[in-house]
C-alpha cells in the first residue's frame, strides 16, 4: 500500500486494513526486495567452486579473500554459504595452548627473521627444507632445500634469502631466531653470523612454542603444498617447493595480514599510512 497523500492511519480505516498488518506486509516486502537485489550472480558461485577444486585446503575465509584482493566484492558469510551448499567447507581449526613469549617482538618488517628446519620425504629417500621468513610482514625471504642439513645448508638459507630479499646487503639491526639445533648452534654458523652482523637469538630447549610462528609456516607449506602432491624424488620436490614460494608470498591469503599475501601486505604498508 502506498500512501498517496493520505495519512497512514486513515488509509488503513478506510479500506479495512489493521495498521499492524500493514507495516508488518511492508516490512517483509523491503526483505524480498533486498534478497532480490543481493542475489548472488552465479558467475561468482562458479568462481567459488573453481577455487575451492585449486585451493583443496583452503576454507571460507582464505576463499572470501582470494576474491577480495581480486576485486569481487563479497561479504564472507556469502561465500560459507556458497561452500556449505555444495559441500565444500573444511571443520574448524582453533590454535590451542598459545602462550605470550618473551621473546623480541617484531612491529615493523626487516627486524626479526626465523628459520627452522623441516623434513620432505620423498618416494627416493628423505629432504630437507630450511626457510628464512619474516616474523612480521610473514614474507618468506628464502631457502635452502637439500637431501642433507648441515650448518653449512642453514648458512646457504640465510644467503638465498640475502640474495632474494636484499640484493646482497643485508640491513643493519635485524635479529634471526632459531632452536638449539646442532646446525645452529655450530661454530661454522655462529661465526658466519657475526660476518654479516646478524644478531642471534636463541629459543630455549623443548619449547617449540616459542618458534611458533615457524612451526606453523612450515605446517601450512606442508599442508598447502607438500601433502597434496605426491613427491617422487629430490628434484620433483624442488620443482614444488619453487611453486610454493611464489603462491605463498604473493597469493596465499594470510590471517594475520588481514588475509593479504605478504607481499601485497607490504605494498600496502609501504605505502599506505592509514594501513598501518
Amino acid at each position: 500500500m502506498n500512501n498517496n497523500g493520505i495519512e497512514i492511519t486513515k488509509a488503513c480505516y478506510y479500506s479495512g486494513i489493521n495498521r499492524i498488518t500493514y507495516y508488518y506486509n511492508k516490512k517483509h516486502q523491503n526483505k524480498e526486495d533486498k534478497r532480490r537485489i543481493t542475489r548472488i550472480d552465479n558467475s561468482i558461485i562458479d568462481k567459488i567452486i573453481e577455487l575451492c577444486k585449486e585451493r583443496i585446503t583452503y576454507g571460507y575465509n582464505r576463499i572470501w579473500a582470494l576474491l577480495r584482493n581480486s576485486g569481487i566484492n563479497i561479504a564472507k558469510k556469502t561465500v560459507y554459504k556458497i561452500m556449505k551448499n555444495n559441500n565444500l567447507t573444511l571443520p574448524l581449526h582453533n590454535h590451542k595452548n598459545r602462550k605470550e613469549l618473551k621473546l623480541l617482538r617484531a612491529d615493523k618488517p626487516e627486524m626479526l627473521i626465523e628459520t627452522d628446519i623441516t623434513y620432505i620425504p620423498t618416494n627416493n629417500g628423505m629432504t630437507y627444507l630450511m626457510c628464512i621468513k619474516d616474523a612480521f610482514s610473514k614474507e618468506w625471504y628464502g631457502y635452502n632445500y637439500n637431501t642433507s642439513c648441515t650448518a653449512k645448508d642453514a648458512i646457504n638459507a640465510i644467503d638465498d634469502a640475502i640474495i632474494r630479499k636484499f640484493n646482497g646487503v643485508i640491513p643493519e639491526n635485524i635479529t634471526l631466531r632459531t632452536d638449539k639445533g646442532s646446525q645452529y648452534i655450530s661454530r661454522e654458523f655462529n661465526n658466519y653470523l657475526k660476518t654479516m652482523n646478524i644478531k642471534h637469538e636463541y629459543i630455549e630447549r623443548e619449547t617449540p612454542e616459542e618458534n611458533g610462528d615457524i612451526e606453523s609456516f612450515h605446517n601450512s607449506i606442508k599442508t598447502d603444498y607438500i601433502w597434496i602432491n605426491e613427491i617422487n624424488n629430490f628434484n620433483d620436490g624442488k620443482i614444488i617447493i619453487a611453486n610454493a614460494f611464489y603462491d605463498y608470498n604473493n597469493i596465499r591469503p594470510h590471517s594475520t595480514l588481514d588475509y593479504y599475501p605478504p607481499m601485497q601486505f607490504l605494498d600496502k604498508w609501504n605505502n599506505d599510512s592509514t594501513f598501518r
